[in-house]
């Protein structure tokens, strides 16, 4: 994996940086809108590994649905369903 280009480093309020690693030499102290950047960022990284847990979990019952399904052609009815829940489950691993 590839290394982040900055790393904003939040020490109990006290921030610091790494530019491709190194130390950025940009004093910090004081600076509300990287705090705020990176106070939004963690709530974001949060509801994504929420969202993606829930993804999974809505995959996993549709490949039990699917699973049970009937054969592709008794399931007239239910075809298109059927193929979108397929696609999905293809689509999440």
């Amino acid at each position: 994996m590839p290394m982040a280009k900055d790393i904003v480093i939040n020490d109990n309020g006290n921030l610091t940086a790494l530019r491709y690693g190194e130390p950025w030499k940009r004093d910090l102290t004081g600076d509300n809108l990287v705090y705020w950047m990176l106070v939004e960022s963690l709530e974001l990284k949060r509801q994504r590994d929420e969202l993606l847990e829930a993804l999974k979990s809505t995959t996993e019952l549709l490949r039990v649905w699917v699973d049970g399904a009937p054969p592709y052609e008794e399931a007239e009815n239910d075809r298109k369903v059927i193929a979108n829940a397929r696609a999905t489950i293809t689509k999440v691993k």
